[in-house]
């Protein structure tokens, strides 16, 4: 149920019901913990040794990258009073997807070819229209379109990015643009895949700061926080 459908093998409003069904499941989740608030915050972890597929957590402290050096495979969901552990991520089959289609690891990749992988293969199977980007404040005239792998350019510049605008245009599911915030920032497979490739593209923890939706764009902001390594020692 969680992974990734192309278009062509199912028809998108089947599709669409089934999100809706297990961001359901999400919505109860966060409600009993208290977490159905826009004030949560929300941050997607790169693989590491305690947590080899990476995961979302979700928490009600500000300071929520205190509590990664504490995860393991055997964390319970919900992590003690302090939050939501979500392991593995519930996009983690998308990824597969993603390399496949691009026919590269995403891992320590270039941000801009990440980016353009994950575009070309959201866009292949009807589920945007387009994925634009800016990185650290530029002008949003100024963004960078990612949806031509080949023009994407292959300069590592991921060690100077502190903030992402990602602008997600003519989404097709209606389950993802109904989602009240704190839930659409884990429970939308086009959202979580994006933003945990970013993660793994960057090797550093990315927290949704801002959503904003318009019609049938969603608007993120995301903040890269650092390494795994840089809040476990």
């Amino acid at each position: 149920m969680l992974s990734f459908v192309p278009s062509s093998m199912i028809d998108i409003g089947i599709y669409d019901d089934t999100v809706y069904s297990y961001s359901l499941f999400f919505e109860n989740l966060l409600k009993n913990a208290n977490l159905n608030k826009k004030d949560v915050y929300t941050i997607y972890i790169p693989p590491y040794e305690n947590l080899p597929d990476g995961a979302i957590f979700v928490s009600s402290d500000k300071n929520v990258e205190q509590y990664i050096g504490h995860f393991d495979e055997n964390s319970p969901i919900v992590y003690s009073n302090s939050g939501v552990l979500i392991y593995p991520p519930i996009c983690h089959n998308f990824i597969k997807k993603f390399e496949d289609y691009a026919e590269m690891e995403l891992k320590n990749s270039d941000l801009s070819l990440t980016l353009s992988a994950v575009s070309s293969c959201l866009k292949a199977n009807g589920l945007i229209g387009s994925m634009d980007y800016e990185e650290n404040g530029e002008n949003p005239n100024n963004v960078s379109n990612v949806d031509n792998i080949d023009n994407a350019n292959n300069v590592d510049e991921n060690t100077s990015i502190n903030i992402i605008k990602l602008y997600i245009e003519n989404i097709t599911l209606k389950s993802c643009l109904e989602l009240d915030e704190s839930v659409l920032k884990i429970a939308c497979p086009i959202v979580s895949s994006t933003v945990f490739s970013i993660a793994l593209s960057l090797n550093k923890i990315v927290s949704i700061e801002y959503i904003e939706k318009k019609g049938n764009s969603i608007i993120l902001t995301l903040k890269v926080l650092g390494s795994v390594e840089d809040y476990i020692w």
